[in-house]
């Protein structure tokens, strides 16, 4: 069953914080190749020590208006969020 490992890597995902999930969107290359927006948001938040444990994209809005983020980032933002999110939501099989 050359499937197993991969149901079980995507059933941790599922337990990932955002953090978490931009930590690991980095680290695989794959993930983040050809987007360069969305990998320097990636590495923003890395590098960014007071960004809160956000739970909804409008906590994660919030942060990026308040800090003076461009819209560029925030779309970018977007982007990430709407992947972390579409990876916790898959059911596990």
């Amino acid at each position: 069953m050359a499937d197993t490992g991969n149901r079980r890597y995507h059933a941790a995902m599922t337990d990932l914080t955002f953090r978490e999930y931009v930590e690991e969107r980095v680290t695989r290359k794959e993930r983040v190749t050809g987007d360069h927006a969305a990998s320097s948001f990636a590495a923003d938040v890395l590098a960014d020590g007071r960004m809160p444990d956000v739970r909804a994209w409008g906590q994660l809005e919030l942060y990026l208006v308040t800090i003076g983020a461009s819209a560029a980032t925030i779309t970018a933002a977007k982007k990430v969020w709407k992947e972390y999110r579409a990876v916790r939501n898959r059911r596990r099989d």
